[in-house]
């Protein structure tokens, strides 16, 4: 055999493993690639049975839910919501010795403090207002200047616990009562004490208060607490209540279209 010839078998014989060895590999892919379709397939029923458990479980979730594990995230409206926050507070009034600005026997601290607290007690509602509140504007009273006279519920609360200090010293804001005085605010602080015990009922305050002896001698022991409870921040209420307040006399449009100023 020539030279020539032993290279050309050489060179045939090269390309001939060559071709061998991609069909090895061609082979090794075809063999591997089921494999790769199964995991892919795993992964796939993986997902779909996660999102199906996610499913069950959300609608047993709701099946199961209690109403009152509901409601505890249910909100009412109120046109002053979006401007309130809320901040955790330890202060209770437990020690009839202490006094804040607006107790004690009247003086002029303590009068200004209350004036000032009931000032903007009155708003200007819109009709929008009123109507997402539940209300109905078909019998409320017109404000002279636009809107309908309102007020958040807490300002007459405050209007009541106000009333039934002025009947507390009686003697000093009202020392000339007659009998049918007294009977009217009688009637007057009744209704407010109803008005105080149903919200002091709607809005429990479930904070914890545990009792102590002051000395050993002591009749009966006295509450004492250091709880933190969840509290509206007055600061927002009364900012946002100054800004929409009409006065305490305002000017309202009765049935025929007279205005006159009336103290509600």
């Amino acid at each position: 055999m020539s030279e020539n010839e032993k290279l050309l078998r050489s060179s045939d014989d090269t390309r001939s493993e060559q071709s061998n060895d991609c069909e090895d590999n061609d082979s090794f892919q075809t063999q591997r690639r089921p494999k790769g379709f199964l995991s892919r397939n795993a992964v796939t029923l993986g997902l779909a049975a996660s999102n199906i458990l996610l499913l069950v479980t959300l609608v047993l979730t709701i099946f199961f839910w209690k109403p009152s594990q509901i409601e505890r995230f249910v909100e009412t409206y109120s046109p002053a919501r979006e401007s309130i926050d809320f901040m955790l507070k330890n202060e209770h009034a437990t020690d009839h010795s202490v006094q804040s600005k607006y107790s004690g026997y009247p003086n002029d601290d303590n009068n200004k403090a209350w004036e000032d607290l009931i000032q903007p007690t009155f708003f200007g509602a819109t009709e929008q207002e009123i109507m997402q509140a539940g209300d109905t504007v078909d019998d409320s009273v017109k404000l002279e200047d636009g809107g309908y006279v309102a007020a958040l519920g807490v300002y007459h609360e405050v209007h009541c616990l106000r009333q039934l200090r002025l009947f507390l010293y009686s003697e000093h804001y009202y020392p000339n009562l007659t009998h049918d005085n007294i009977l009217y605010l009688q009637g007057h602080l009744d209704h407010c004490l109803e008005a105080l015990r149903m919200s002091v009922m709607c809005n429990a305050d479930l904070s914890l208060y545990t009792f102590r002896w002051k000395a050993a001698n002591d009749d009966r022991p006295y509450p004492k607490s250091n709880a933190s409870r969840k509290c509206v921040n007055w600061d927002g209420v009364e900012s946002w209540a100054m800004q929409r307040k009409v006065s305490l006399t305002p000017m309202l449009l009765r049935t025929t279209g007279e205005a006159d100023r009336i103290h509600l």
